[in-house]
Order: structure tokens, then sequence, then C-alpha cells
């Protein structure tokens, strides 16, 4: 039994002996996600809904050509918003 004892108390006085780990704090970096906060471009208007039959062949050709050019703005717009959403923040900031 004294055996035991003496073991038992070799053993506690062993643990005290070791030293506490050291506790160190590590910075990572993980993205975040963000909302999109981009306002979404208005759509253009539609230009041949506003033609009649009786218009000249001159004048739906126009606005054919300027609905054209209104969608290649939007598209373009659109496209802007998109690569603005999806391009990762260069601007990391760290504590």
């Amino acid at each position: 039994m004294k055996l035991l004892t003496i073991i038992a108390s070799a053993i506690l006085v062993c643990g005290c002996a070791t030293q506490a780990p050291v506790v160190t704090s590590v910075p990572v970096k993980v993205p975040v996600a963000v909302t999109c906060t981009v306002q979404h471009p208005d759509k253009p208007k539609n230009l041949l809904s506003g033609l009649k039959p009786t218009d000249s062949i001159l004048t739906k050709g126009n606005a054919v050509l300027a609905e054209l050019k209104l969608y290649q703005i939007y598209s373009a717009e659109l496209d802007a918003a998109l690569t603005t959403c999806t391009t990762p923040s260069t601007n990391v900031q760290t504590q």
C-alpha cells in the first residue's frame, strides 16, 4: 500500500512539474461572403411597340437600330454590375 501511495504521489508531483502549453493566436485570412449592393440597371423601353403598321420602313429600321443600341448599353451595364459583384475585394483588413 505504501508503494502505491509513493507511486501516486510521484505521478502527481511529476504532473505539476511540467510547463503549461503556450497558447498563441495566429491570424487566418478567410474570405467572408458580402452581399452585393450594386443597383440593377433599368431595362430599356421597347421602341418597336410604339410603331404603327403604317410607319415607313425607314422609321421602323431606325427604331430597330435605336433599340439595338439601347440593349447594347444595357448589356454593358449588366456586365459591369456582375463584374463588380463577382470580383474579389483587394482591401483585406488585418487586426
